[in-house]
């Protein structure tokens, strides 16, 4: 009698491998912020300029992302938002030390406010997490983590 296995289709790429939901999360969080917060007195041209600055990051992160299942460039895809993640996680304490020093200026006051910021970390840190487990499954520890 001839056994058939039956296994599922899987792609053993690292976007597969748990970096997109970590990116998916990242890129949302920096997209929202950059559409959260009044700008005023700034003119329309401010308005796209500050639009453009806010939306670079999610442009990194999506190209990051499409690195990732291209074998010659993962690990830069994989670098790129490692180092995004880390600098989530540098603008948030700014954030953080900047709503402190000026609770009554522009910037951070409601809830909604702090929102995207959470998420860009949550992503941030999922990104950071996904890194480790990878480096110390690559080195051997597969328990470690």
């Amino acid at each position: 009698m001839t056994t058939f296995e039956i296994r599922p289709a899987v792609s053993r790429s690292a976007v597969s491998a748990g970096w997109l939901a970590q990116a998916a999360l990242l890129a949302a969080g920096l997209g929202w912020i950059g559409g959260t917060y009044p700008w005023p007195l700034v003119g329309t041209f401010g308005l796209v300029t500050i639009s453009i600055v806010h939306l670079v990051p999610v442009l990194v992160v999506v190209c990051a992302v499409a690195f990732l299942d291209n074998p010659t460039r993962a690990r830069l895809g994989r670098t790129t938002l490692v180092a995004v993640a880390c600098l989530a996680k540098v603008f948030t304490v700014e954030a953080i030390v900047w709503a402190l020093t000026h609770p009554d200026g522009l910037g951070l006051d409601t809830l909604t406010d702090w929102v995207p910021i959470g998420l860009a970390n949550a992503g941030g840190g999922l990104c950071l997490l996904q890194a480790i487990r990878s480096r110390m499954q690559n080195c051997g520890h597969q328990d470690a983590v």
